[in-house]
């Protein structure tokens, strides 16, 4: 039975590839969750500043 080469042009082989998209998948995912905790984080903090007052404006978020 013949082997199929499976190694695109470069040397790469296929799980290299795999394994880096997984790792890059996983980073992007973490990127885009950091913004809208930092959003909360800030938000809680606001609201306890201005809990006094009872008024929220659009320069708080």
């Amino acid at each position: 039975m013949r082997r199929v080469n499976r190694e695109p042009p470069g040397g790469v082989s296929v799980s290299a590839m795999f394994n880096l998209g997984t790792w890059m998948f996983l980073l992007g995912s973490i990127e885009l969750a950091i913004r809208p905790t930092i959003r909360m984080i800030r938000h809680v903090h606001l609201r306890r500043l201005h809990h006094a007052t009872g008024r929220e404006s659009d320069q708080d978020f």
